[in-house]
């Protein structure tokens, strides 16, 4: 059974955002290959702001990639976080898509 294709960024985002231990959600660090797919991200906006927090790529074969940072709070393990966001992000994307997620922050 496959997962669904993923959704919009600013959905994911906000899911990423329900997360128990995520204080808050980051537009992922670029690769030179991402800079136009990041810009666009960030010129268009969703009722709740920019969408360019979370990044959805597809290459040439149609792999999928989701990209994002995150910082935790400082009361919660930030391993047990990430491994929570990675699973959100997981069930929302194709069983192939890659999830690139960093911690950026401990707060």
């Amino acid at each position: 059974m496959s997962a669904p294709a993923p959704q919009d960024p600013a959905a994911l985002a906000a899911r990423v955002r329900t997360v128990p231990g995520v204080t808050s959600v980051f537009a992922p660090r670029p690769t030179l290959a991402q800079i136009p797919q990041v810009l666009a991200a960030a010129t268009a906006t969703a009722d709740d702001g920019p969408v360019a927090d979370l990044l959805i790529s597809t290459d040439a074969e149609g792999a999928v990639t989701v990209s994002t940072r995150i910082s935790t709070s400082a009361e919660d393990s930030s391993v047990e976080t990430a491994r929570r966001v990675a699973d959100a992000l997981i069930a929302q994307t194709p069983d192939s898509a890659e999830i690139v997620l960093q911690v950026a922050r401990i707060r």
